[in-house]
């Protein structure tokens, strides 16, 4: 990483080639946490009234890192569902862990979570990889680089602060994601609100996302955004939780885990 040393590091300034997934997945992940419990919950009520009502949806999740919850959080209502991740290391990551013959332990539980929460609507199998594998494609792409009004319904789970300090970079990741679904569609995003640089701008807009950048990390309340983009206005959201917590857990020696598109 090199940050410029007189503003705000940009996108750029990180050495995304050099992201370690397998270093990162145990952080994070090697032991569950009661936080991404939550935002699975969340997330899996989000898409049970995601319209059409028991329609099957085209679902991108975008920034998804060498994480396979929210993919598991899809399914359920998922035709295709579209992994759209930047790193070259994450995305080898992700095809192999969705190529393997068993889960990890740690999806496992994850997945357990994700059966309960979206009971008694739907009866989901023990094992989710044959779902991932028959609906899942991984896509290597910037958030950036989004197309606009492509898809039914846009997950992203603690991306867009992960990636930059420049709040115009931020907003543009923002933006980006709001303007992927089609017009009603549903857009479900996890966030972490700081005292920091973009904090006030979660609040103010409800672009969602959970941080998890160590030049952020300070402790903060996770929230989750549920919401629909309406004709001509795609950045229409609207809250429809708040998680909290006060384990100030999210620490990390390592950068953001989510690259995006060098500028």
């Amino acid at each position: 990483m090199t940050p410029d040393r007189d503003g705000p590091a940009g996108n750029a300034s990180y050495s995304w080639s050099d992201f370690d997934p397998e270093y990162y997945f145990n952080h994070y992940y090697g032991e569950p946490h009661a936080d991404d419990e939550a935002v699975i919950r969340s997330a899996c009520a989000a898409f049970k009234r995601a319209e059409p009502l028991g329609g099957k949806l085209d679902i991108v999740d975008v920034g998804t890192g060498p994480n396979l919850f929210p993919l598991m959080c899809a399914a359920p209502r998922a035709r295709r569902i579209t992994a759209w991740e930047y790193a070259e290391s994450n995305v080898g990551w992700l095809r192999a862990e969705l190529a393997a013959t068993t889960l990890r332990p740690q999806w496992q539980h994850f997945w357990q979570v994700a059966q309960a929460a979206c009971e008694p609507e739907l009866s989901l199998p023990d094992d989710p990889l044959p779902m991932l594998r028959a609906t899942a494609e991984v896509r290597r792409g910037s958030v950036y680089d989004l197309p606009e009004r492509t898809w039914d319904a846009a997950t992203m789970f603690f991306c867009a602060e992960s990636i930059t300090e420049k709040r115009s970079e931020f907003d543009l990741a923002c933006n980006r994601f709001a303007r992927c679904v089609k017009p009603g569609g549903s857009l479900i995003a996890a966030f972490l609100v700081l005292g920091g640089r973009h904090s006030r701008r979660l609040r103010a807009a409800g672009d969602g996302h959970k941080d998890r950048a160590d030049r952020h990390r300070r402790g903060g309340d996770p929230q989750w955004l549920f919401g629909h983009a309406v004709p001509d206005r795609p950045r229409g959201l609207t809250a429809a939780g708040r998680l909290t917590s006060s384990t100030g857990r999210r620490g990390s020696p390592e950068p953001s885990r989510r690259p995006s598109r060098r500028h």
